[in-house]
């Protein structure tokens, strides 16, 4: 009578254990992405090469699009927070496709300043100075 009495306790015992493992993968967090589905680090920045940065900067001077500039009391430092009611632009589609880093972000310009902002955050992850 012991046996199956113990047999039935370490079943419980393993079922128990069981459901608290999985409730404990169950409630980790995610962490942050960026585009491509690569963790995304806490100091939010876009490392751009000299090359890109030019070929970003010739796209936009030759968009059509009219940018309103930001007022120059914002600081445009990396890292940077702006307020909401800052407006983005999207980059050209053909922009997007050559340089894909660069699809979660939008833009905007400050006097003489690209500067590059995660709209989820409005923090400022690269400024590039033409």
């Amino acid at each position: 009578m012991i046996g199956p009495i113990r047999c039935a306790a370490a079943v419980l015992a393993l079922l128990f254990a069981s459901i608290a493992v999985a409730d404990a993968q169950v409630s980790v967090p995610k962490a942050a992405t960026n585009g491509k589905g690569h963790p995304q680090s806490q100091d939010q920045k876009l490392t751009l090469s000299p090359a890109q940065r030019a070929t970003i900067i010739t796209a936009i001077r030759n968009s059509t699009v009219s940018v309103t500039p930001l007022a120059g009391n914002l600081s445009v430092a990396l890292g940077a927070q702006f307020p909401s009611s800052v407006q983005l632009y999207s980059f050209p589609e053909a922009l997007v496709t050559e340089i894909p880093d660069i699809k979660p972000y939008r833009y905007t310009f400050s006097n003489d300043t690209l500067v590059l902002v995660d709209p989820t955050t409005m923090i400022v992850v690269a400024t590039i100075r033409q």
